[in-house]
């Protein structure tokens, strides 16, 4: 019996490197990182994982993501752009409910899962807390919550679950954006972040006084959030940022954001904890 093939798994755990370290290891780090005993096999495995265009060479030989590096597997219309985490939410099956929940109990221009997740992202890395009360209402597109119902507080049970998780991850700089994906015939798939972008937005809106202000006192914010902006103005959101002079992210430049979202994120977040707004109160508190 031949030996099993294990670039998938390397391939892994180069996306992973890419993920923390925002460049490939060298040809003699490969072997290190990935544990091989001799460094050719790393010759032989970044040849393979070249043929098949997750990796290029680039400037001086280094390695450097090819076209598919960052190719997402398919599994819904509605995607984790990377691995979940099982442990702490129950992945595709809560959040394909989620989804069902919010499909029937939000109105026209209500948040699906993308863009849900995309807002309580925002809640967890923005400036201070906001309440159920406050934030559901706008996932759900406005609506007044009304009296409560078994079917709602199991979508607010699911996204307090979704939120705690962000929370986890980011703890350990883990994220998954959720974006849509569009497949047409004899096309390739393609990724809209813009759900993801609009929830997210929304999300900043929730405290717009202080997240306007301190973007304007501190360049800082700005330019940590620089990424997300230009990701979500491609996709049609924050069109009041958009830069005329600056054109569209390119297919590679795209593929980079999402790789980098983890860290964009925490970075955002450890900024807020260690630039508190000024004597500000909660938004909002737990819902009754």
């Amino acid at each position: 019996m031949g030996r099993p093939n294990k670039d998938a798994e390397y391939l892994g755990c180069l996306r992973d490197y890419f993920a923390q370290h925002r460049a490939l290891p060298s040809y003699a780090e490969l072997s290190k990182v990935l544990g091989f005993r001799a460094k050719n096999a790393a010759f032989k495995l970044a040849g393979r994982l070249m043929s098949a265009n997750y990796l290029e060479s680039g400037p001086g030989g280094r390695l450097v993501p090819g076209p598919r590096f960052f190719e997402l597997p398919c599994i819904d219309a509605r995607v984790p752009a990377g691995p979940g985490d099982p442990a702490e939410f129950s992945g595709g099956v809560e959040l394909k409910e989620i989804d069902r929940l919010l499909e029937s109990l939000g109105a026209d221009e209500g948040l699906r899962l993308d863009g849900a997740q995309g807002l309580l992202t925002a809640l967890v890395v923005g400036p201070q807390p906001v309440g159920p009360e406050h934030w559901l209402p706008v996932i759900l597109g406005g609506e007044p919550l009304g009296a409560p119902s078994p079917r709602l507080q199991r979508l607010l049970d699911l996204l307090l679950r979704l939120k705690a998780s962000i929370e986890r991850g980011l703890d350990v700089n883990s994220y998954d954006p959720i974006f849509a994906e569009h497949e047409s015939a004899g096309e390739e798939r393609s990724i809209d972040a813009g759900g993801w972008c609009e929830g997210f937005s929304l999300g900043v809106d929730l405290n717009a006084e202080i997240w306007e202000q301190r973007m304007q006192e501190d360049r800082t914010l700005l330019d940590f959030l620089a990424p997300v902006i230009a990701l979500g103005v491609d996709d049609g959101v924050f069109s009041e940022l958009r830069d005329p002079d600056q054109p569209p992210l390119s297919e590679r430049e795209r593929d980079l954001v999402v790789a980098q979202m983890a860290s964009i994120l925490v970075d955002v977040r450890q900024y807020w904890q260690e630039h508190p707004p000024e004597a500000s109160a909660p938004a909002g508190a737990t819902l009754h």
